[in-house]
C-alpha cells in the first residue's frame, strides 16, 4: 500500500520536463532524487521511509504521511518526521532487508536511481513474537512485491500503448492530410508517403504541429514547415522528445513521462540513426523537410524506441514493460 502510494503521489512531481535539455526526470528528477517507496531497517523496532516532503505541498506531505502510518497501524506508529524522511517505530521488529536473487540487501532502490521493474524483491521482516508461556523467541518471515510490480508493469505498459498509440495515429492522420493536400500546393502521393511525417509532433507550436499542411508555393520544398515551430531543426537533448508528445499530443500530461514504478520513460525518434548497442548514445539528427522525390532521402518504415534506462541496451531482449518500438 504505502509502495504505491508514495509513487503515486510523486508520479506528478517527478515527471514534468521544463526544457528541452532536461535529462533527468522520474527518480533522478531533482525533487525526487532523494525519495523511494521501500522502507529500510534504521535500528531495532524502528524503520525508514527516505522521502522528499519538501517536493510536496503540506496538504500532499499530510496525506502521504497518514496513508504511511495506517497502512503500518496498528503493528508500528510514526515515530519522527523531516523534510526528508518519515520513521516508524515497530517495537517487535529485529530486522529488515531485501533479497533480489543474490542474497540479503538494505533497499531493492539506490536513491536517485530507477527501480527494476523485471526483479521482483522479497522482503525478509525479523520480529520478536511473545509465545504462551511468555517466552520470547525470534521469527523469520519473507513478503514478496510480486502482486503489486505485477499491477505496476501493467500501468507501464497501458502508458507506452497510449504513446505508440498517439504518435502511429498522429502519423496516419497527417499523412491522409498530406495525400490529400495535391499538387500544386502539396507534394504528390508517392512522396507523401515517404515522408517521416511524425516528425511535426516535435513542434514548438502545438497549433501548427496539428493543423499546418505543406505548400510548396511552387517550389519543390514544403518551405511553410520549415521551422522549429513545425519541422524541428534544433535538437538540444533527450527531453525534447517526451516534452513535446507530452505538449502536443497528450494535452500536457506530464505523467506519461514517466512508468508505473515511476522511473523516466525515454523516446529515441529515428532507430536507423542509431548504430549504438546503447540506444542512450545515439545522437539524432533532424530529417530532411518534406519535398519532391523524398524517395531518394529516405524511406519508411520509420521506427521510435521508447525505453526505460533499465533497457536501452537494443541486443538485450526487454519486456513490453521496458522497451516497445513503434513502426511508422
Amino acid at each position: 500500500s504505502s509502495f504505491e502510494q508514495i509513487i503515486d503521489t510523486f508520479e506528478p512531481i517527478c515527471s514534468p520536463i521544463t526544457s528541452d535539455a532536461q535529462t533527468n526526470w522520474g527518480w533522478s528528477h531533482s525533487q525526487c532524487n532523494a525519495t523511494s517507496p521501500f522502507p529500510t531497517y534504521l535500528a531495532t523496532g524502528k524503520i525508514r521511509y527516505n522521502i522528499q516532503f519538501s517536493s510536496l505541498s503540506a496538504q500532499s506531505a499530510g496525506v502521504l504521511q497518514n496513508a504511511i502510518a495506517e497502512a503500518y497501524s496498528p503493528y508500528c506508529s510514526l515515530n519522527a518526521t523531516t523534510n526528508t524522511t518519515i520513521d516508524l517505530l515497530c517495537p517487535k521488529l529485529k530486522g529488515l532487508s531485501y533479497d533480489m536473487g543474490s542474497g540479503a540487501i538494505v533497499t531493492p532502490q539506490a536513491l536517485g536511481s530507477d527501480i527494476d521493474p523485471l526483479n521482483v524483491p522479497v522482503a525478509t521482516i525479523t520480529l520478536d513474537r511473545l509465545e504462551g508461556d511468555r517466552s520470547v523467541s525470534t521469527q523469520t518471515g519473507n513478503v514478496s512485491f510480486l502482486n503489486v510490480y505485477e499491477k505496476r508493469r501493467q500501468f507501464s505498459i497501458e502508458k507506452f500503448n497510449l504513446i505508440q498509440n498517439v504518435l502511429k495515429t498522429y502519423y496516419n492522420n497527417q499523412l491522409s492530410l498530406e495525400v490529400a493536400n495535391a499538387p500544386t500546393t502539396g507534394l504528390n502521393s508517392v512522396d507523401d508517403e515517404f515522408v517521416p511525417w511524425f516528425w511535426k509532433s516535435f513542434g514548438d507550436d502545438t497549433a501548427q504541429v496539428l493543423g499546418s499542411a505543406c505548400d510548396t508555393s511552387g517550389g519543390s520544398t514544403c518551405s511553410n514547415l520549415n521551422n522549429d515551430n513545425i519541422w524541428r531543426s534544433t535538437l538540444s537533448g533527450i527531453g525534447l522528445f517526451m516534452r513535446k508528445i507530452t505538449t502536443n499530443l497528450l494535452s500536457g500530461d506530464s505523467r506519461m513521462n514517466v512508468d508505473g514504478f515511476g522511473n523516466q520513460i525515454i523516446l529515441y525518434p529515428l532507430m536507423s540513426q542509431c548504430a549504438n548497442n546503447d540506444i542512450s548514445t545515439c545522437n539524432t539528427t533532424a530529417p530532411s523537410i518534406p519535398q519532391k522525390d523524398y524517395y531518394n532521402i529516405l524511406r519508411p518504415p520509420y521506427v521510435s524506441a521508447l525505453y526505460i534506462n533499465l533497457y536501452k541496451d537494443k541486443t538485450i531482449a526487454a519486456p513490453a514493460y521496458g522497451r516497445a518500438y513503434i513502426s511508422y
